[in-house]
């Protein structure tokens, strides 16, 4: 995916890149997932059903769609320092 680009808010930058990292799990991986975030206000609308409230409604709405092809999907938040590997793997 490389360097997000026009995001307008940390917000939609995490979910996108939340988003990507769902579409590889799909391709790569069986059985459950746990998506861990460091951005705690991503956490909840990744589990909304109504996605009307949120203006980043169309990329939770494709989070939402690729849900079904996972086995299980459980999205957690952790704290920044907890988050060390996606941080050194994003530089990479």
């Amino acid at each position: 995916m490389g360097l997000l680009r026009h995001c307008t808010s940390a917000e939609e930058a995490e979910l996108m890149a939340c988003k990507e990292g769902i579409r590889l799990a799909i391709q790569w991986c069986e059985g459950p997932l746990i998506l861990e975030t460091d951005c705690v206000n991503c956490v909840s609308p990744m589990t909304w059903r109504d996605l009307s409230q949120s203006h980043l409604s169309a990329i939770l709405q494709d989070i939402n769609d690729m849900k079904v092809e996972l086995q299980e999907l459980r999205v957690t938040s952790v704290k920044r320092e907890q988050n060390s590997i996606a941080h050194e793997l994003a530089l990479v």
